[in-house]
């Protein structure tokens, strides 16, 4: 795998851990169950509780998937402009997603296919 492409798939794998991470204050959100300030939630501090926490935690997540979308955006340009062919590819069709028919020995994209696998993820 040259340079470059490893460097695509750090980059990916990065962003899916990212995305994980991010699933999971979107779980820890949908448990908060806002009191106020003045009323303690049994079991939760009473910061856990507040409509200030959950704003705040709304506010980072949705900051996060904002960047995660940018990120990705920037990722698939990468990963088509390392994949494309060379030259201009006389008798190749583009297909989508970094694909190109009549590529010799193409198999498939990993690459485009785990951008296009974020993107669902991102999307839910």
């Amino acid at each position: 795998m040259t340079t470059g492409l490893a460097s695509l798939q750090k980059r990916l794998q990065d962003l899916n851990e990212s995305i994980q991470q991010t699933t999971s204050l979107i779980q820890r959100l949908s448990t908060l169950q806002p009191q106020g300030n003045s009323v303690e939630q049994p079991g939760l501090p009473d910061a856990e509780s507040s409509f200030e926490t959950v704003a705040d935690l709304s506010a980072e997540i949705h900051d996060i998937l904002k960047q995660q979308e940018e990120d990705l955006a920037l990722l698939k340009q990468d990963v088509d402009d390392e994949t494309a062919p060379r030259g201009f590819g006389l008798g190749s069709r583009r297909t989508g997603a970094g694909r190109h028919e009549g590529d010799r020995g193409w198999i498939g994209n990993p690459l485009a296919s785990g951008c296009d696998a974020l993107t669902e993820d991102l999307k839910r």
